[in-house]
């Protein structure tokens, strides 16, 4: 392991590089920040330090908001989040808590004097409530697998919540004896009928999650889905009167072949009460082939509002905000006339109008429109990225998370008008007194055929336009995704360039926030168009003058790993390459991977079915191979599985190609803890800083 040093800018690492290199790149970035300004460029330590807030919930009475606070403390090695409420007018604010290191999920009772939430002071998080005037915490639930998502019924007498289950078992008592039974035995072997057996980062156990209901007063819980082996996949929501439930599901056969989840809804079973229902079996309402998922009943309960996509197998197809008359009929698709994907939407309280976010040129923005269909969207903020968002409960005012490239999120609102968008914490704000942040600039350049592509660049102090400085190249991942205008708690653009490189977010053939069109470019041509957009912007970057062309390196996660990969076997323009969880043998991913609908839609088929596998593999390349490369992998990874790190990191050191692994046994397709998020850092600032900085 590399040992390393500290210098007084920040993260400065010893790793292979000459100290006196190091002590001069810090002299140097000094000397980039204006005599008697006391902010330093961004370290680790400044981003490991940062608070996200997300989960945003209004009161019923609108008088105050709950959410959550996600941080990580690097003494302790632990992730953790926290539930805050904040007084709208005085802008007090108190932590609600049991206890744990890991509380979220708030959910408000109808008269605004308590509110639920999870929290994992046992071993199993479990739900609690809060007594908003005695400021104490009461435990609601005691089960041994676990609860989650608890939400009250619109009277107050009822509690729904999730827990993941065994299908077959009738009580928790059964689950608690499965699970313990399970634990005991040393014989810890597994055998597998079907495909899915782990899926992201852990190895399927049978249970499914399941929807319970109880009285707020406590007692029995009434599994609403007993038997169900298909459980809850999405989103879910219970009607206004409290009588049915809406929820998300995907037959399990051939479920890593296919997307199409659909919603299905279910009359509530009351504890203690009578099951009047003649038939309890689960209605399907959408028929759509494709994916139908985080349904929402309107105020008046007559519609259901959802986002879709239409064709099965494609999880990158258009997500459209869709409605349906609850009790039968054909589909209305809102806001058609915008061609971006829609993942964040809600009704306003009246239900004439609905408000969504839609993903463009790398924001977040946020509109309303009119659920009967017959306007076209209304915009009302659209400049940052917003997440997050929630309705004052008479509709006058949207809350909401916002950030940018160099604006770390803050909880903020605006009228429903658009009209004054301002602050409400700053519970970030000593970054932006402490730290010395790049500048941002957006650019347009001329891609594959013609088409214009955009991205981001960050020019930190001590650069300027009027020179040509060392320079990052950042490729997102997805490859359906997009370098957003956020303040990202893991890929931060700002620590990427704190060492003093012109970093460069390139949105290329595939990022969302383009066009559907846009994205689609990309599948069955994950080295082609693609490749030749970051090029030409790198091109572009250099025309201005603003990149010196031998001080270059490239890198990226997951697809961004990839398309690392692929410029290894393609060009040696870059000093160095690093690549994280990245795709590098396309038939032995295919063999290893397990949501298998992903590389049969990207590469056309299955392995023998289709040229693409060999066509786009970077593993076809080796012999081209001789810019240093940085491999990084975590070993529960099951999405990008660890064997295609092994395999890359192999053929470098046969080619005698300059190389690292940084292998995690602990971590999976994303870096989370403290710990391991420094050490991830420290090795790349090393890692590009031997190189670049010679």
């Amino acid at each position: 392991m590399n040992k390393f040093c500290r210098a007084l800018t920040g993260e400065i690492f010893c790793g292979n590089v000459a100290l006196g290199v190091l002590v001069a790149l810090s002299v140097t970035l000094m000397a980039g920040v204006a005599v008697g300004q006391e902010k330093h460029p961004m370290t680790v330590e400044d981003m490991i330090r940062l608070k996200v807030p997300s989960g945003i919930v209004v009161s019923p009475d609108g008088k105050m908001l709950a959410y959550v606070v996600a941080s990580r403390d690097l003494e302790s090695n632990e992730s953790l989040s926290s539930v805050w409420l904040r007084q709208i007018e005085s802008g007090e604010e108190v932590q609600i808590t049991a206890g744990g290191t890991g509380e979220s999920s708030p959910t408000w009772a109808p008269d605004s004097l308590s509110l639920l939430f999870v929290s994992d002071k046992s071993e199993k998080g479990q739900i609690w409530r809060w007594d908003v005037a005695k400021k104490e915490a009461s435990q609601v639930t005691d089960v041994a697998t676990g609860a989650s998502a608890p939400r009250y019924t619109n009277d107050g007498k009822y509690i729904l919540f999730t827990a993941r289950v065994f299908p077959d078992c009738d009580s928790f008592e059964c689950n608690k004896e499965r699970l313990e039974g399970v634990a005991a035995d040393p014989v810890k072997a597994s055998l597998f009928t079907k495909l899915m057996y782990r899926h992201w980062d852990h190895w399927r156990d049978g249970r499914v999650a399941h929807i319970f209901v109880m009285q707020a007063a406590g007692g029995e819980m009434v599994d609403q889905m007993q038997g169900n082996r298909w459980g809850v996949t999405g989103g879910w929501s219970v009607s206004p009167d409290g009588q049915w439930i809406l929820y998300t599901t995907k037959n399990p056969k051939n479920e890593a072949l296919n997307t199409n989840n659909d919603i299905y809804e279910l009359p509530v079973s009351l504890p203690g009460a009578p099951d009047e229902s003649s038939d309890r079996r689960p209605r399907r309402l959408t028929m759509n082939e494709g994916y139908d998922a985080n349904p929402q009943y309107s105020p008046d309960g007559k519609t259901v509002l959802y986002h879709s996509q239409e064709r099965n197998g494609y999880e990158s197809d258009l997500y459209r905000l869709t409605t349906l008359p609850a009790y039968g009929g054909a589909p209305q698709f809102l806001a058609s006339e915008i061609d971006q994907w829609i993942l964040d939407f809600g009704w306003l309280p009246d239900g004439k109008l609905v408000w969504f976010a839609d993903r463009e040129h790398g924001r977040n923005k946020l509109h309303v429109v009119a659920s009967s269909g017959e306007e076209k969207a209304r915009l009302i903020l659209g400049d940052a990225f917003l997440s997050d968002i929630a309705v004052a409960p008479d509709g006058s005012r949207f809350y909401f998370v916002r950030q940018k490239l160099d604006s770390p999120p803050e909880i903020w609102t605006v009228g429903a008008d658009g009209k004054e968008p301002k602050a409400l914490t700053s519970m970030n704000g000593w970054l932006l007194k402490e730290v010395a942040l790049a500048k941002v600039e957006e650019v347009w350049w001329t891609g594959a055929a013609g088409t214009k592509i955009h991205g981001f660049v960050l020019f930190p102090p001590g650069t300027s336009k009027d020179k040509a400085n060392p320079f990052l190249m950042l490729i997102h991942g997805g490859p359906q995704g997009m370098w957003a205008d956020n303040f990202h708690p893991r890929w931060n653009a700002q620590l990427f360039a704190a060492p003093g490189y012109v970093t460069f977010l390139p949105n290329p053939r595939g990022s969302h926030g383009y066009g559907q069109p846009f994205v689609e470019q990309i599948s069955r041509d994950w080295g082609g168009k693609v490749y030749v957009d970051l090029m030409n912007g790198v091109d572009f970057l250099i025309e201005k003058g603003w990149v010196d062309p031998k001080r270059m390196c490239a890198g990226g996660g997951s697809f961004g790993g990839y398309m690392a990969n692929w410029i290894l076997g393609k060009n040696n323009r870059f000093a160095c390459l690093f690549s994280h969880a990245g795709v590098y043998d396309l038939v032995s991913m295919y063999g290893s991977t397990e949501e298998l609908w992903f590389p049969e839609w990207e590469y056309g088929g299955t392995p023998w079915e289709s040229e693409d596998y060999t066509l786009w593999s970077p593993s076809q390349f080796v012999k081209n191979f001789k810019t240093p490369m940085l491999v990084i992998h975590g070993a529960n990874d099951f999405r990008v599985p660890l064997n295609q790190a092994m395999q890359l990191f192999t053929a470098l050191q046969r080619m005698g190609v300059p190389s690292k692994f940084l292998y995690f046994p602990d971590e999976t397709h994303f870096v989370v803890k403290p710990k391991n998020t420094k050490l991830w850092y420290d090795t790349v600032h090393s890692w590009v800083g031997q190189w670049l900085n010679k």
